[in-house]
């Protein structure tokens, strides 16, 4: 599990609502075959997750 999944179903959880394990369940995504563009997209998902969590 990666941080997005952990922030997505806790929030889930706290709105009182429910998550469920889906053992046959298929995720796609697109791969990142170079190192360069892959450190680059997870610098930038920790920088956008980081503005979420800052007060307004």
């Amino acid at each position: 599990m990666n941080l997005e999944d952990f922030e997505f179903s806790t929030r889930f959880l706290m709105q009182g609502k429910k998550t469920q394990y889906a053992s046959d369940a298929l995720v796609y995504q697109e791969a990142i075959a170079k190192a360069r563009p892959f450190i680059r997209h997870r610098s930038r998902a920790r920088w956008v997750q980081r503005l979420r969590h800052q007060p307004h």
